[in-house]
């Protein structure tokens, strides 16, 4: 976890990401604000989550670490969540773990939060959460066994079959113009 080491300031003063704090909460609010008001795509939020998590100093890991702890830590609220922003979420989430952006810290809880929405009713925006999330990183799904079976047994308790449901939010994976194959830079 990139702010578990405290940087220390000249002279011993406070730790930076102490003295930060207020910086990291604003960078990190703008950069979801700029998500949801599509003023950036997931695309490019998840290449600048590339890049802060590779930052060895200054406030880019810090926000990188506060951007993953907000997201994971938003899920209680997901069903109060309009559908659009609902679905860049699951995006987000999915294209992070795609591109194994969650700390292995964070990493139970990001799966718990798919399979949580997983057990949803079929109809809710919370299973469609769930799906779109699979979806982006469908790729990796033999990385997750606990993750795969879940979604087997979710989909055969609501006799859904893994094609038709992946075909049924096919067009919503491509939410603010995404595409599902990105690689971040």
């Amino acid at each position: 976890h990139p702010s578990a080491a405290p940087l220390r300031g000249k002279g011993g003063a406070e730790p930076l990401a102490v003295q930060a704090v207020p910086e990291i909460e604003k960078l990190t609010h703008h950069l979801f604000r700029q998500l949801y008001h599509r003023q950036i795509s997931v695309q490019e939020l998840v290449s600048t989550m590339h890049t802060f998590s590779k930052a060895q100093s200054g406030l880019e890991p810090l926000v990188y670490a506060r951007m993953v702890q907000n997201l994971l830590g938003a899920q209680e609220h997901f069903s109060k969540y309009p559908r659009s922003e609902l679905d860049l979420t699951a995006v987000f989430l999915g294209q992070m773990l795609r591109f194994d952006l969650i700390p292995a810290p964070n990493l139970k809880d990001a799966v718990r939060c798919v399979i949580s929405a997983l057990r949803t009713d079929k109809d809710s925006n919370l299973f469609r959460f769930g799906c779109l999330a699979v979806k982006q990183f469908e790729p990796r799904l033999r990385d997750f066994p606990n993750l795969k079976e879940e979604l087997s047994r979710s989909l055969a308790a609501k006799k859904i079959d893994s094609a038709s449901l992946f075909t049924a939010v096919e067009g919503a994976c491509n939410v603010n113009g995404e595409a599902p194959d990105f690689e971040p830079v």
